[in-house]
């Protein structure tokens, strides 16, 4: 057990050695009778958490070596020992700060214990408030630095978005010109949702709220879609991709959006750090039968100050205003805490200037489950009721439904819903919005299959994870669709002959 260190400054060693004999088995006693060589010890010895002096000494008083030593080190608890005749100095110096207490000679034993502990436990509790309040301010650092980051991130493809659409609006265009300029509304109103989508992840990450569900599915196909997802960017910097497939070991049992969005965030850090060369990505079954992930690229790399803080959420390497290369610094800690979640570990190996190689593990299982059967409309639809607030929305989806003749009405609360059920039992499908105002989701459900068993029953929601799709299916919905809208997949998921 480490003890707690006292320095007990005295110029009379008597004094000193009773002191030492009293309390050296609870404490490290530190003792010197020369008061000006009570400096030199502190800086010998800073882990030193109590000084006490004897007010009256020939050199200098107790209050004038406490008033030296709390310039250099203001943290440590101070006592005074002070006769009777010396007690309104001592008063005096405590009203005006930096002297704990004052102990009136001759002190008795058990009173000089309690003071003792009282004052270790002070500056414990003050350390811990100091410590507690960099944290704060290094989380407050960060947050700001973040805050501004991200707002740039936003801001970025909102400009993208806003800018080419007005030029679609306010200019005459080619036909070619508007559908690049699409082109780039599309891509940014990607880049956008995925801003968007990792900061909800990050607060869902590392709690209760993010739920697992396993599923068998491919390594290989979750390495081929995101690898697919990035073909602008490998031909655009001419990168030789290098993937490893390992046919032993391809199918596992796991949450594959978790997979997939820890390898994504990996690959995508690759890939913006790495200009020139090539990307490796393998993996292997190790010893203690857990899968061995590696990431390797030959990109600028990360010095050994800054390994310690490539997971940290929302901390950047650079934060500066120039800084080359884009992000909102939430990849690789929602990489981490989603190992952690399946439980496996992340670690980074790399050499500034060379490259970087991020490895991780997850447990290997090969455990077969019978999934949910896809959902699948078995006959043709014909009319849709579509349960939403948002213009936008319902625009877009009346847009859809009509390409493909199917009739639609509208809804904006609850009794609207069963009203236009009343009206017209013959309904094929009804698309509920989950933010709609009042709703019961259970009710409401429980309302319609009241009056009629034709309609299938779709919610819409704005961000889930699997977990949350299926607590849909379990209330009694026939399916779900996220949003924002894919038209193509609304068209096929809709389109049945």
């Amino acid at each position: 057990m480490i003890k707690d260190t006292i320095l007990y400054v005295d110029d009379e060693v008597f004094n000193l050695e009773t002191f030492e004999a009293n309390f050296y088995k609870k404490y490290k006693i530190l003792t010197c009778n020369k008061p000006m060589q009570a400096i030199d010890i502190f800086n010998e010895n800073p882990e030193i958490k109590l000084l006490i002096a004897d007010q009256k000494m020939s050199q200098i008083t107790g209050l004038e070596l406490i008033n030296k030593i709390l310039e250099i080190y203001p943290d440590v608890i101070c006592i005074i020992l002070t006769a009777y005749a010396e007690i309104d100095i001592a008063l005096k110096a405590i009203n005006q700060g930096g002297i704990y207490k004052f102990i009136v000679k001759p002190w008795q034993k058990e009173d000089m214990l309690i003071t003792i502990e009282n004052a270790i436990e002070t500056y414990n509790l003050r350390l811990q408030n100091k410590i507690l309040m960099q944290n704060i301010n290094k989380a407050n650092d960060l947050k700001n630095a973040f805050l501004a980051n991200i707002s740039h991130e936003i801001r970025t493809p909102l400009n993208g978005i806003i800018g080419f659409a007005s030029l679609i609006c306010e200019m005459e265009l080619t036909n070619s010109e508007k559908n690049e300029y699409f082109n780039i509304i599309k891509i940014n109103s990607q880049r956008l949702l995925k801003i968007i989508d990792n900061v909800v992840e990050i607060s869902k990450a590392g709690t209760d709220n993010l739920k697992l569900v396993y599923n068998n599915f491919s390594i290989r196909a979750i390495l081929d879609a995101i690898i697919n997802n990035y073909k602008f960017e490998i031909i655009s910097k001419n990168l030789n991709i290098n993937i490893f497939y390992n046919n032993e070991i391809d199918e596992i049992y796991i949450d594959p959006v978790i997979l997939k969005n820890i390898l994504n965030n990996l690959i995508d850090n690759a890939i913006k750090f790495t200009d020139n060369g090539e990307i490796t990505i393998s993996y292997k079954l190790n010893e203690a039968n857990f899968i061995l992930f590696a990431v390797k690229d030959t990109g600028t790399g990360i010095s050994k100050e800054n390994i310690k803080e490539v997971f940290v959420p929302f901390r950047q390497l650079d934060f500066s205003s120039t800084r080359k290369y884009s992000g909102n610094g939430l990849g690789l800690s929602l990489a981490k805490a989603y190992v952690k979640k399946l439980g496996g570990k992340i670690w980074v190996e790399s050499v500034l200037g060379t490259g970087s190689t991020f490895f991780f593990t997850i447990p290997y299982k090969t455990e077969v489950v019978n999934s949910k059967p896809t959902f699948k409309f078995n006959h043709k639809i014909k009319k849709a009721l579509i349960a939403e607030t948002n213009n936008d929305s319902i625009i877009f989806l009346q847009k859809i439904f009509k390409d493909i003749n199917i009739q639609t009405f509208t809804a904006e609360s609850r009794s609207k819903i069963t009203d236009i059920c009343l009206q017209n039992p013959d309904i094929d499908v009804i698309i509920i919005d989950l933010k709609l105002p009042e709703l019961d989701t259970e009710t409401i459900i429980k309302e319609i299959k009241k009056i009629t068993l034709q309609p299938k029953i779709i919610a819409v929601t704005n961000y889930v994870h699997q977990e949350d799709n299926t607590n849909l299916i379990d209330a009694g919905f026939d399916f779900f669709i996220e949003k924002p809208f894919n038209k193509n997949m609304l068209i096929s998921f809709f389109s049945i002959q």
